[in-house]
């Protein structure tokens, strides 16, 4: 009994130190930015919806900026199947952007939007801003960009949060 009295208090008395630091944790380095499966450059606007609303399009790994003055910037989240639905019951994203299944489909977070003074559509969304914007490019480098408003596409999305599709043509603008 006088054993366990006298573990109780050189316990007690090891908990009351203050004066050793506690060891710090080597903090983990953040993980690398994901890499864009868009080749970055120039798109020329050939579907009606890319050069009705936006015009030609320079893609980026942080942005997509369009000849009619809009301008997005985007953070990568991840890449989805095309085969997986972006919406609930909608269909799957091969429908949606004409892709084969087996394709990868880019989604990305809109972190800031500019209309300027050139831009003929207040933007992909009409005047309900653009959240995110998924992209893929065919063999031929085509790029195909839907607009979405609302929240992340997904199969657990509303279907009406999708704005529009727009198709772009690859190669250097002359």
């Amino acid at each position: 009994m006088k054993f366990r009295i006298l573990i109780a208090a050189l316990l007690l008395a090891a908990c009351g130190q203050t004066n050793a630091e506690a060891p710090k944790l080597a903090e983990a380095p953040a993980p690398p930015p994901p890499v864009s499966l868009i080749a970055a450059g120039e798109y020329e606007a050939i579907s009606t919806t890319a050069a009705g609303i936006t015009g030609n399009a320079t893609v980026s790994d942080t942005a997509l900026d369009f000849a009619r003055d809009l301008h997005y910037q985007t953070e990568i989240l991840r890449t989805v199947s095309a085969a997986d639905e972006y919406a609930a019951g909608a269909g799957a994203w091969s429908d949606l952007l004409n892709a084969p299944s087996g394709t990868q489909i880019e989604l990305r977070r809109v972190t800031n939007t500019s209309a300027g003074a050139g831009a003929e559509a207040a933007g992909l969304c009409g005047a309900d801003p653009v959240t995110y914007l998924a992209l893929t490019s065919d063999e031929d480098g085509a790029l195909k960009v839907a607009g979405f408003k609302g929240g992340e596409p997904g199969a657990s999305a509303n279907a009406a949060d999708l704005c529009g599709t727009f198709l772009y043509a690859s190669g250097s603008l002359e």
